[in-house]
């Protein structure tokens, strides 16, 4: 007979609770109903910018605040002025992109973790 650890998932025995994952689940939706995400939109289309904004409106679930930035330069300065749970931005921003914000921002930025 083997020795050693036992798979991660032999070790919940039935009747002993909830398995761990869905505890660690239900905390995090607590969390997350109680708490109002910070949304960054920088785009330079307000087209763009209304649909996005009715799209989270119509979503369940979280409540959230919306910023809009309509160019480049807003983008910067508000990422800068303040830290956002998301940041949405546009790939292309007049003669500048999303990626460029990205890169010129994730200097000395206090994220840790952006999708380009």
């Amino acid at each position: 007979m083997a020795t050693g650890p036992q798979p991660r998932h032999t070790r919940y025995k039935r009747g002993q609770g909830s398995p761990p994952h869905t505890r660690r689940n239900e905390r995090n939706r607590r969390t997350m109903a109680e708490t109002t995400l910070r949304v960054l939109l920088v785009e330079d289309d307000e087209n763009d910018y209304l649909l996005v904004r009715d799209y989270l409106r119509e979503a369940n679930g979280v409540p959230f605040s919306l910023e809009w930035a309509a160019s480049y330069e807003a983008g910067l300065a508000a990422l800068t002025r303040q830290a956002y749970d998301v940041a949405l931005i546009d790939d292309r921003l007049g003669a500048r992109n999303g990626l460029d914000l990205l890169l010129v921002h994730g200097r000395g930025s206090l994220y840790r973790d952006m999708v380009g």
